[in-house]
Protein backbone atom coordinates (compact mmCIF):
# COMPACT_ATOMS: atom_id res chain seq x y z
CA UNK A 1 0.00 0.00 0.00
CA UNK A 2 1.42 3.53 -1.35
CA UNK A 3 2.04 5.70 1.95
CA UNK A 4 -0.10 8.41 2.06
CA UNK A 5 1.51 12.12 1.58
CA UNK A 6 -0.85 14.36 2.80
CA UNK A 7 0.05 18.53 3.38
CA UNK A 8 0.33 19.75 6.82
CA UNK A 9 -2.55 19.92 9.25
CA UNK A 10 -2.01 22.58 12.66
CA UNK A 11 -3.59 21.26 16.19
CA UNK A 12 -7.38 22.30 16.07
CA UNK A 13 -7.69 25.55 17.03
CA UNK A 14 -9.97 28.45 16.29
CA UNK A 15 -12.81 27.13 14.58
CA UNK A 16 -16.15 28.62 13.79
CA UNK A 17 -18.91 26.82 13.52
CA UNK A 18 -20.39 27.33 10.21
CA UNK A 19 -23.56 25.46 10.94
CA UNK A 20 -24.21 21.46 11.57
CA UNK A 21 -20.41 18.86 11.16
CA UNK A 22 -19.05 22.15 9.83
CA UNK A 23 -16.02 23.25 11.93
CA UNK A 24 -13.77 25.28 9.57
CA UNK A 25 -10.35 26.05 11.19
CA UNK A 26 -8.94 29.82 10.81
CA UNK A 27 -7.12 32.38 13.29
CA UNK A 28 -9.69 34.74 14.26
CA UNK A 29 -8.20 38.04 15.49
CA UNK A 30 -9.19 39.28 19.03
CA UNK A 31 -10.12 43.34 19.90
CA UNK A 32 -7.71 43.82 22.10
CA UNK A 33 -7.39 47.74 21.86
CA UNK A 34 -10.08 48.44 24.62
CA UNK A 35 -7.67 46.55 27.10
CA UNK A 36 -4.51 47.93 25.81
CA UNK A 37 -6.18 51.74 26.38
CA UNK A 38 -7.21 50.47 29.84
CA UNK A 39 -3.67 49.20 30.58
CA UNK A 40 -2.09 52.42 28.96
CA UNK A 41 -4.09 53.97 31.32
CA UNK A 42 -3.51 52.48 34.39
CA UNK A 43 0.47 52.77 33.78
CA UNK A 44 0.10 56.43 33.15
CA UNK A 45 -1.24 56.20 37.06
CA UNK A 46 0.71 54.30 38.17
CA UNK A 47 3.90 56.18 36.88
CA UNK A 48 1.90 59.55 38.31
CA UNK A 49 1.85 58.29 41.84
CA UNK A 50 5.49 56.98 41.56
CA UNK A 51 6.60 60.37 41.04
CA UNK A 52 4.56 62.09 43.44
CA UNK A 53 6.11 60.08 46.47
CA UNK A 54 9.89 61.19 45.47
CA UNK A 55 10.38 58.37 42.54
CA UNK A 56 13.10 56.13 44.07
CA UNK A 57 14.01 52.78 43.05
CA UNK A 58 11.27 50.63 41.91
CA UNK A 59 10.35 47.47 43.76
CA UNK A 60 11.69 44.02 42.22
CA UNK A 61 9.24 42.23 39.77
CA UNK A 62 7.61 39.35 41.17
CA UNK A 63 9.72 36.13 40.69
CA UNK A 64 8.14 33.40 38.09
CA UNK A 65 5.91 30.50 39.12
CA UNK A 66 6.59 27.46 40.50
CA UNK A 67 4.82 24.71 38.60
CA UNK A 68 4.68 21.26 40.38
CA UNK A 69 4.97 19.14 37.38
CA UNK A 70 8.59 18.02 35.84
CA UNK A 71 9.33 16.27 33.01
CA UNK A 72 9.46 12.58 33.03
CA UNK A 73 13.06 11.55 31.57
CA UNK A 74 11.98 7.97 31.13
CA UNK A 75 8.82 8.59 28.50
CA UNK A 76 10.47 11.54 27.05
CA UNK A 77 13.43 9.06 25.83
CA UNK A 78 10.89 6.36 25.21
CA UNK A 79 9.41 8.49 22.56
CA UNK A 80 12.54 9.79 20.85
CA UNK A 81 12.31 7.30 18.13
CA UNK A 82 14.52 7.20 15.12
CA UNK A 83 12.89 4.46 13.43
CA UNK A 84 12.46 2.59 11.15
CA UNK A 85 9.27 3.06 11.88
CA UNK A 86 6.79 5.41 14.03
CA UNK A 87 8.86 8.91 14.75
CA UNK A 88 6.22 10.88 15.52
CA UNK A 89 2.13 11.80 16.27
CA UNK A 90 0.22 13.87 18.33
CA UNK A 91 -3.60 13.04 20.34
CA UNK A 92 -1.43 10.34 22.46
CA UNK A 93 -4.10 8.35 23.82
CA UNK A 94 -2.57 5.53 25.96
CA UNK A 95 -5.43 2.13 26.84
CA UNK A 96 -3.92 -1.06 28.96
CA UNK A 97 -4.61 -4.38 27.25
CA UNK A 98 -5.28 -7.94 28.52
CA UNK A 99 -2.05 -9.56 27.48
CA UNK A 100 -0.11 -6.31 29.62
CA UNK A 101 1.03 -4.38 26.82
CA UNK A 102 0.16 -0.52 27.01
CA UNK A 103 -1.88 0.63 23.39
CA UNK A 104 -0.91 4.04 22.29
CA UNK A 105 -3.15 5.92 19.76
CA UNK A 106 -2.00 8.48 17.81
CA UNK A 107 -3.65 11.14 15.35
CA UNK A 108 -1.13 12.48 12.02
CA UNK A 109 1.59 10.67 12.41
CA UNK A 110 5.18 9.99 10.74
CA UNK A 111 7.05 6.85 9.76
CA UNK A 112 10.37 5.93 8.52
CA UNK A 113 14.06 7.17 10.04
CA UNK A 114 15.33 9.98 11.60
CA UNK A 115 18.86 11.27 11.26
CA UNK A 116 20.25 10.51 15.27
CA UNK A 117 22.47 12.96 15.21
CA UNK A 118 20.40 15.72 13.27
CA UNK A 119 17.39 14.45 14.38
CA UNK A 120 15.88 15.66 11.33
CA UNK A 121 13.48 13.76 8.75
CA UNK A 122 13.23 14.01 4.75
CA UNK A 123 10.29 15.55 4.83
CA UNK A 124 8.12 17.58 6.65
CA UNK A 125 4.78 16.09 5.29
CA UNK A 126 3.02 13.51 7.01
CA UNK A 127 3.10 9.56 6.33
CA UNK A 128 -0.55 8.68 7.85
CA UNK A 129 -3.36 10.37 9.94
CA UNK A 130 -3.32 7.95 12.54
CA UNK A 131 -1.05 4.88 13.81
CA UNK A 132 -0.91 2.58 16.82
CA UNK A 133 2.36 1.53 18.40
CA UNK A 134 2.51 -0.28 21.66
CA UNK A 135 5.31 -0.69 24.84
CA UNK A 136 5.37 -2.41 27.93
CA UNK A 137 3.47 -2.22 31.28
CA UNK A 138 6.75 -1.13 32.28
CA UNK A 139 6.90 2.01 29.61
CA UNK A 140 9.98 -0.24 26.91
CA UNK A 141 9.56 -2.68 24.33
CA UNK A 142 8.79 -0.05 21.98
CA UNK A 143 6.80 -1.48 18.79
CA UNK A 144 5.13 0.07 15.66
CA UNK A 145 1.60 -1.35 14.62
CA UNK A 146 0.85 -1.20 10.82
CA UNK A 147 -2.19 -1.99 8.91
CA UNK A 148 -1.97 -4.99 6.43
CA UNK A 149 -0.32 -4.41 3.18
CA UNK A 150 1.89 -1.43 5.25
CA UNK A 151 5.07 -1.30 6.55
CA UNK A 152 7.89 1.24 7.71
CA UNK A 153 9.19 1.41 4.29
CA UNK A 154 5.44 1.91 3.33
CA UNK A 155 3.65 3.34 6.08
CA UNK A 156 -0.47 4.33 5.85
CA UNK A 157 -3.20 4.89 8.01
CA UNK A 158 -4.18 2.56 10.62
CA UNK A 159 -8.19 3.39 10.54
CA UNK A 160 -9.50 4.41 6.87
CA UNK A 161 -13.10 5.78 6.30
CA UNK A 162 -15.05 4.86 3.63
CA UNK A 163 -14.58 8.24 1.52
CA UNK A 164 -10.85 8.09 0.50
CA UNK A 165 -10.35 11.59 1.20
CA UNK A 166 -11.61 11.99 4.51
CA UNK A 167 -9.51 10.56 7.45
CA UNK A 168 -10.11 9.44 10.90
CA UNK A 169 -8.12 11.06 14.06
CA UNK A 170 -8.03 8.87 17.00
CA UNK A 171 -10.20 9.04 20.58
CA UNK A 172 -10.01 7.28 23.42
CA UNK A 173 -11.01 3.51 23.61
CA UNK A 174 -12.12 0.61 25.49
CA UNK A 175 -11.46 -2.89 25.91
CA UNK A 176 -14.70 -5.24 26.06
CA UNK A 177 -13.24 -7.77 27.51
CA UNK A 178 -15.90 -10.36 27.18
CA UNK A 179 -16.14 -10.28 23.78
CA UNK A 180 -12.19 -9.78 23.11
CA UNK A 181 -12.18 -6.73 21.89
CA UNK A 182 -11.09 -3.13 21.43
CA UNK A 183 -13.79 -0.40 20.70
CA UNK A 184 -12.16 3.31 20.00
CA UNK A 185 -13.91 6.49 19.14
CA UNK A 186 -12.75 8.28 15.59
CA UNK A 187 -13.28 11.60 14.77
CA UNK A 188 -14.03 11.75 10.80
CA UNK A 189 -12.74 15.00 8.91
CA UNK A 190 -12.63 16.26 5.19
CA UNK A 191 -11.07 18.89 3.74
CA UNK A 192 -12.76 22.73 4.06
CA UNK A 193 -13.59 25.51 1.68
CA UNK A 194 -9.95 27.00 2.02
CA UNK A 195 -6.53 25.58 1.17
CA UNK A 196 -5.67 23.81 4.79
CA UNK A 197 -8.88 24.06 6.47
CA UNK A 198 -11.13 21.45 7.80
CA UNK A 199 -13.76 20.58 8.70
CA UNK A 200 -15.85 17.85 10.97
CA UNK A 201 -17.62 15.36 9.52
CA UNK A 202 -18.90 13.20 12.41
CA UNK A 203 -18.12 10.42 15.22
CA UNK A 204 -16.94 6.79 14.84
CA UNK A 205 -16.50 3.51 16.92
CA UNK A 206 -14.36 1.09 15.36
CA UNK A 207 -13.92 -2.72 16.62
CA UNK A 208 -10.83 -4.43 16.85
CA UNK A 209 -10.19 -7.74 17.71
CA UNK A 210 -7.56 -8.96 20.36
CA UNK A 211 -4.93 -9.26 20.78
CA UNK A 212 -3.67 -8.70 17.07
CA UNK A 213 -5.89 -5.56 16.80
CA UNK A 214 -7.07 -6.42 13.53
CA UNK A 215 -9.96 -3.84 12.35
CA UNK A 216 -13.51 -5.59 12.44
CA UNK A 217 -15.45 -3.12 11.55
CA UNK A 218 -16.58 0.94 11.60
CA UNK A 219 -19.48 2.09 13.00
CA UNK A 220 -20.51 5.64 12.32
CA UNK A 221 -22.62 7.06 15.16
CA UNK A 222 -24.89 9.48 13.46
CA UNK A 223 -24.73 12.02 16.85
CA UNK A 224 -27.63 15.01 16.50
CA UNK A 225 -24.86 17.52 17.41
CA UNK A 226 -21.58 18.70 16.52
CA UNK A 227 -19.99 17.40 19.73
CA UNK A 228 -17.05 15.62 19.06
CA UNK A 229 -17.01 12.70 21.63
CA UNK A 230 -14.21 10.68 22.95
CA UNK A 231 -11.56 13.22 24.52
CA UNK A 232 -12.12 11.01 26.96
CA UNK A 233 -13.95 7.69 28.37
CA UNK A 234 -14.55 6.67 32.10
CA UNK A 235 -15.67 3.05 33.49
CA UNK A 236 -16.99 3.51 36.51
CA UNK A 237 -18.26 0.73 38.38
CA UNK A 238 -21.82 -0.20 35.67
CA UNK A 239 -21.25 3.24 33.66
CA UNK A 240 -19.29 4.44 30.89
CA UNK A 241 -19.00 8.00 30.89
CA UNK A 242 -18.29 9.12 27.42
CA UNK A 243 -16.69 12.75 27.65
CA UNK A 244 -16.72 15.17 24.30
CA UNK A 245 -15.86 18.99 23.08
CA UNK A 246 -18.19 21.42 22.29
CA UNK A 247 -15.73 22.95 19.53
CA UNK A 248 -16.83 27.06 18.57
CA UNK A 249 -13.89 27.81 17.63
CA UNK A 250 -12.11 30.39 19.94
CA UNK A 251 -13.49 28.58 23.15
CA UNK A 252 -13.73 24.87 23.90
CA UNK A 253 -16.16 23.17 25.86
CA UNK A 254 -16.41 19.70 27.32
CA UNK A 255 -19.43 17.61 27.78
CA UNK A 256 -20.25 14.17 29.14
CA UNK A 257 -22.80 10.65 28.41
CA UNK A 258 -23.30 7.87 29.87
CA UNK A 259 -24.51 4.73 29.32
CA UNK A 260 -23.63 0.71 29.66
CA UNK A 261 -20.19 -0.41 28.15
CA UNK A 262 -22.08 -2.46 25.92
CA UNK A 263 -23.92 0.36 24.14
CA UNK A 264 -20.64 2.72 23.36
CA UNK A 265 -21.44 2.75 19.37
CA UNK A 266 -25.02 3.09 20.21
CA UNK A 267 -25.80 6.52 20.95
CA UNK A 268 -29.80 6.16 21.26
CA UNK A 269 -28.84 4.38 24.36
CA UNK A 270 -27.08 7.20 26.20
CA UNK A 271 -28.05 9.53 28.06
CA UNK A 272 -27.01 13.32 28.54
CA UNK A 273 -25.70 15.22 31.93
CA UNK A 274 -28.15 18.57 31.54
CA UNK A 275 -26.62 20.44 34.83
CA UNK A 276 -28.71 18.60 36.83
CA UNK A 277 -29.93 15.06 35.84
CA UNK A 278 -29.46 12.34 32.55
CA UNK A 279 -31.88 12.82 29.95
CA UNK A 280 -32.24 11.46 26.31
CA UNK A 281 -31.66 14.76 24.28
CA UNK A 282 -28.11 15.43 23.51
CA UNK A 283 -28.69 19.12 22.44
CA UNK A 284 -29.51 19.51 26.37
CA UNK A 285 -25.70 18.27 27.00
CA UNK A 286 -24.98 20.54 29.22
CA UNK A 287 -21.13 22.42 29.69
CA UNK A 288 -19.32 20.81 32.76
CA UNK A 289 -17.07 24.05 32.60
CA UNK A 290 -17.57 27.26 31.89
CA UNK A 291 -13.94 27.86 31.28
CA UNK A 292 -12.37 26.83 27.61
CA UNK A 293 -10.18 23.80 27.73
CA UNK A 294 -8.37 21.75 24.85
CA UNK A 295 -10.08 19.40 22.63
CA UNK A 296 -8.60 16.12 23.95
CA UNK A 297 -8.57 16.01 27.88
CA UNK A 298 -8.45 13.23 29.97
CA UNK A 299 -10.79 12.41 33.04
CA UNK A 300 -9.79 9.88 35.17
CA UNK A 301 -11.03 8.71 38.82
CA UNK A 302 -8.18 8.32 40.92
CA UNK A 303 -8.15 7.50 44.80
CA UNK A 304 -11.80 8.04 45.11
CA UNK A 305 -12.14 11.41 43.48
CA UNK A 306 -12.42 12.47 39.60
CA UNK A 307 -9.15 14.27 37.97
CA UNK A 308 -9.59 16.55 34.75
CA UNK A 309 -6.47 17.35 32.69
CA UNK A 310 -6.49 19.77 29.84
CA UNK A 311 -4.79 22.55 28.35
CA UNK A 312 -5.91 26.24 29.15
CA UNK A 313 -7.12 27.23 26.20
CA UNK A 314 -8.75 30.77 26.85
CA UNK A 315 -5.34 32.73 25.62
CA UNK A 316 -5.49 32.86 21.94
CA UNK A 317 -4.20 30.06 19.80
CA UNK A 318 -0.71 29.75 19.47
CA UNK A 319 -0.11 30.58 23.30
CA UNK A 320 -1.42 28.28 24.75
CA UNK A 321 1.11 26.42 27.70
CA UNK A 322 -0.51 26.22 31.21
CA UNK A 323 -1.34 22.39 31.67
CA UNK A 324 -4.30 22.79 34.39
CA UNK A 325 -6.01 19.89 36.33
CA UNK A 326 -9.48 20.27 38.34
CA UNK A 327 -10.99 17.51 40.50
CA UNK A 328 -14.39 16.60 41.70
CA UNK A 329 -16.00 13.99 43.85
CA UNK A 330 -18.36 13.22 40.71
CA UNK A 331 -17.97 11.87 37.23
CA UNK A 332 -20.24 15.18 36.06
CA UNK A 333 -18.51 17.80 38.22
CA UNK A 334 -18.74 20.61 39.94
CA UNK A 335 -15.07 20.82 39.05
CA UNK A 336 -13.08 22.44 41.55
CA UNK A 337 -9.34 23.05 42.93
CA UNK A 338 -8.31 24.53 39.61
CA UNK A 339 -4.50 23.78 39.61
CA UNK A 340 -1.96 24.97 37.10
CA UNK A 341 1.00 22.19 37.13
CA UNK A 342 2.90 23.37 34.14
CA UNK A 343 4.00 25.61 31.66
CA UNK A 344 5.09 24.22 28.89
CA UNK A 345 8.75 25.58 27.59
CA UNK A 346 8.35 25.07 24.04
CA UNK A 347 5.40 27.20 23.43
CA UNK A 348 6.99 30.33 21.96
CA UNK A 349 10.40 28.92 20.94
CA UNK A 350 10.28 30.15 17.42
CA UNK A 351 6.79 29.03 16.15
CA UNK A 352 6.30 25.96 18.12
CA UNK A 353 3.11 25.60 19.75
CA UNK A 354 1.55 22.99 22.79
CA UNK A 355 -1.81 21.10 22.58
CA UNK A 356 -3.79 18.50 24.11
CA UNK A 357 -2.31 17.22 27.58
CA UNK A 358 -3.77 13.97 28.63
CA UNK A 359 -2.86 12.02 31.66
CA UNK A 360 -1.84 8.29 31.42
CA UNK A 361 -3.18 7.07 35.28
CA UNK A 362 -1.66 3.47 34.01
CA UNK A 363 1.80 4.83 34.60
CA UNK A 364 1.69 6.13 37.71
CA UNK A 365 4.44 5.71 40.53
CA UNK A 366 5.33 7.24 43.52
CA UNK A 367 1.57 8.91 43.76
CA UNK A 368 2.86 10.54 40.30
CA UNK A 369 0.74 10.85 37.33
CA UNK A 370 2.14 10.80 34.12
CA UNK A 371 0.96 13.30 31.60
CA UNK A 372 1.42 14.39 27.93
CA UNK A 373 1.14 16.84 26.06
CA UNK A 374 1.69 17.42 21.80
CA UNK A 375 3.97 19.52 20.25
CA UNK A 376 3.46 21.25 16.82
CA UNK A 377 4.68 23.99 14.54
CA UNK A 378 2.63 27.09 12.93
CA UNK A 379 5.40 26.67 10.09
CA UNK A 380 4.84 22.90 8.83
CA UNK A 381 8.32 23.27 7.54
CA UNK A 382 9.51 23.03 10.90
CA UNK A 383 8.26 19.54 11.26
CA UNK A 384 11.54 18.32 9.42
CA UNK A 385 13.08 18.35 12.80
CA UNK A 386 11.37 15.23 14.79
CA UNK A 387 11.63 17.26 18.00
CA UNK A 388 9.15 19.78 16.78
CA UNK A 389 6.70 17.28 16.76
CA UNK A 390 6.43 14.47 19.16
CA UNK A 391 4.78 14.02 22.52
CA UNK A 392 6.79 15.10 25.75
CA UNK A 393 5.51 13.85 28.93
CA UNK A 394 5.72 15.41 32.75
CA UNK A 395 5.44 13.99 36.13
CA UNK A 396 2.92 15.84 38.24
CA UNK A 397 2.77 15.04 42.25
CA UNK A 398 -0.91 13.96 43.38
CA UNK A 399 -1.24 15.82 46.56
CA UNK A 400 -3.05 18.44 46.75
CA UNK A 401 -4.87 18.10 43.66
CA UNK A 402 -7.66 15.89 44.48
Amino acid sequence: MAPYRFSYHAPRNEAPATGPWRLTHKIKARRFLPLVIILSFGAAVISCGGNSSGGGTPPPPPPPPTYIGIPDQQFNQLFTQNGPGWTGGDSTYSLPLPDGRVLWMFSDSYFGTVDSTTRTRATYLFNAHNSLVTTSASGQDFTTLYPPGASAEEAASYFVPAVSSNWFWVGAGLVQTAQNQLQMFLLEWEAGPTPGSFQFVGNTVVNLSLPDLTVISYQPLNTPTTIEWGSSVLLDGDWLYIYGIEDLGAVKYPHVARTTPDQIANPSAWTHWNGVDWVSDEASSARLLTDSISNEYSISKINGSYLLVAMDTSPAYGTWKNIVTYSSTSPTGPWGKRTVVYSTPETGQGNLVTYNPRAHPEFTANDQLLISYNVNSLVPQDLVHADDYRPKFIRVPLAGLL
